[in-house]
């Protein structure tokens, strides 16, 4: 066995993303029921705000392997999937000609080096939390002008995030994680560290990978660092840029009262000459 190569999942596990929910009936089911019920959020939160997804190019950021942006792009007039990682990308774009999906563009950019035109979108998404991964304010503050540059004025932003302490309050270890793929057998334990005066949530993943024709195992780390932005801190970074009619979310479900995530919920300000 090889010494533990530090990864980064995104790129040499952008695999796991889709092969093992279809290996595993029970995490597809929970996939697909997920799946539905946040397009059947988006849907309604995006009515309310008077956006016709049909009439709408929607940008899907830090959008992984499709999950979202494919369905929904039978919805919208156009998604963009943005994803930085190459290797969740090529995921992605893997599955254009299996999928049922609209008009779908893919773009290799991220939060802080998105090039679409000013004043572009109709509405931005980022669920499963990638607004999360940037540690430090500079880069959420650079990340949320970027999002107001390309938006249209009272444009939608839609993005998630962990509720910490609601994680925290109700924490169970994670149990390790055995599947099979028709080249691996793989085995993934997890560990989780907090920063309190950072603010900072450690996600440290252990993956041992054995090929079953040669019987190598290799021994593969990631860890992923997250921030514990918390609600009203979120609030006030929206604002501070230039968003309003902020509404907080406990993720997919937008009539609960609380919940393991917050989707945030805001639009850009309208130009000052436009009449509302």
């Amino acid at each position: 066995m090889k010494n533990t190569e530090p990864i980064n999942p995104f790129d040499n596990f952008a695999f796991y993303y889709e092969e093992r929910p279809l290996k595993d009936e029970e995490t597809r089911k929970k996939r697909e029921e997920r799946t539905k019920a946040e397009l059947e959020a988006l849907e309604i939160i995006f009515t309310k705000r008077g956006i016709n997804l049909s009439e709408s190019t929607i940008v899907d950021m830090g959008g992984g392997t499709g999950r979202i942006a494919y369905p929904l792009s039978l919805q919208a007039k156009k998604i963009i999937l943005a994803e930085p990682p190459s290797g969740m990308l090529n995921v992605a774009k893997s599955k254009y000609d299996t999928v049922e999906h609209g008009d779908i563009e893919f773009l290799l950019e991220g939060f802080l080096d998105v090039s679409l035109f000013p004043d572009s979108i109709d509405g931005l998404i980022s669920l499963d939390g990638p607004f999360m991964y940037l540690i430090e304010l500079k880069d959420q503050l650079m990340a949320l002008e970027n999002i107001k540059r390309i938006l249209k004025p009272n444009g939608l932003v839609l993005i998630e995030v962990h509720n910490f302490f609601s994680i925290i309050m109700n924490f169970q270890h994670p149990k390790p994680e055995i599947w099979e793929t028709e080249k691996y057998e793989i085995s993934r334990f997890i560990s989780h560290e907090t920063f309190n005066f950072r603010g900072i949530w450690q996600h440290t993943e252990h993956t041992f990978i054995e090929d079953k024709e040669t019987n190598e195992i290799r021994n593969y780390e990631s860890v992923h660092h997250l921030k514990n932005t918390t609600s009203t801190e979120l609030f006030l970074l929206f604002q501070k840029v230039g968003f309003e009619n902020i509404k907080l979310f406990p993720g997919r479900n937008p009539s609960a009262e609380e919940g393991t995530r917050f989707w945030v919920v805001t639009k850009k300000k309208k130009k000052k000459y436009e009449t509302k």
